[in-house]
């Protein structure tokens, strides 16, 4: 490490990254209390928090196309740099990924190793969509679906029983999180500048891709996506009733969560944000159905 000392010890690293997952991602940072040891929580926090540092900046409308793509390479850069124990640190953030490193290292934890290579190909994909218009071909959009899903769910299940192996088709599991994340997400990502619809379908809708959120056709298409994300829902609790108890745990009460966000965003006719005006009857609707959904997800992951 070029003979100098990093600035931040792991209990103070622990520590911040502990309190930020807390803040921004308070779910997961209690379902983690619930499921997982100290020691693993420690260095899945410090994982998530480099990841969710990175992700905020291809995020961050201010930030250029080719600011983006400068930043990928930094993530590679510093990435081979602490495997090569030559590196200076400066951000709390590159002590996250430090520290995640030598903890793989350590303990011989190459999926995690695997997860970091994967997201930085995940950041790479969309610097570099954003300087093509903010679109995905079909095919190019499947490459994304499959990275996002085989990177980090191997992970939360290798923490979740943090020194055995867990059995599980991770080219089915996450399929239907991230689909909701991209329909939940689809007006937010539009003014960032990404487009979280593929190249075929924009024509096979004749959408308008210059003024999207204001093109009535876009709820076809968010009708027909829906589809998938419930097919998508329905594959993965086929496999997740083979799966281990905590990893059932783990996944169940996600889905009912994010169960209730897609069926919220059907009933509300696919409108978001500042858009939607709930009210009561509409709600005892989605709260019916989310009962109903949710009881179904317990009974094929369980029964």
């Amino acid at each position: 490490m070029n003979n100098k000392t990093q600035a931040i010890p792991l209990s103070e690293a622990a520590k911040a990254a502990n309190i930020s997952t807390r803040k921004r991602a308070f779910k997961f940072w209690l379902i983690s209390h619930l499921l997982m040891t100290k020691e693993a929580r420690i260095y899945i926090y410090m994982l998530h928090m480099y990841l969710r540092w990175a992700d905020d900046f291809i995020d961050t409308t201010s930030n250029s196309a080719e600011d983006k793509i400068k930043f990928v390479r930094y993530l590679f850069t510093l990435k081979e740099k602490i495997l090569n124990h030559h590196y200076d640190f400066n951000k709390l953030e590159e002590h996250y990924l430090y520290y995640s490193i030598k903890f793989a290292e350590g303990k011989n934890r190459p999926l995690i190793l695997n997860c970091i290579d994967q997201y930085h190909e995940l950041f790479e994909m969309e610097a570099n969509r954003l300087s093509r218009g903010g679109i995905y071909s079909k095919e190019e959009f499947e490459r994304y679906v499959f990275v996002n899903i085989t990177s980090l769910m191997p992970v939360f299940h290798l923490f979740l029983y943090y020194n055995s192996a867990t059995n599980i088709d991770y080219g089915v599991i996450g399929r239907f999180f991230l689909y909701v994340r991209l329909l939940k997400d689809f007006e937010e990502d539009v003014n960032v500048g990404y487009l979280n619809i593929c190249k075929e379908d924009i024509e096979k809708y004749n959408l308008n891709t210059t003024n999207i959120l204001n093109d009535p056709k876009r709820f076809l298409w968010a009708e027909s996506f829906s589809t998938e994300i419930f097919k998508a829902l329905f594959d993965e609790l086929e496999v997740m009733a083979k799966a281990p108890l905590k990893v059932k745990l783990f996944w169940t009460l996600g889905y009912i969560y994010l169960a209730k966000e897609i069926l919220q965003i059907k009933c509300y006719k696919f409108q978001f944000g500042c858009k939607i005006k709930k009210n009561i009857v509409t709600e005892i609707i989605i709260l019916s159905s989310t009962i109903r959904l949710g009881s179904k997800i317990i009974q094929k992951i369980f029964f």
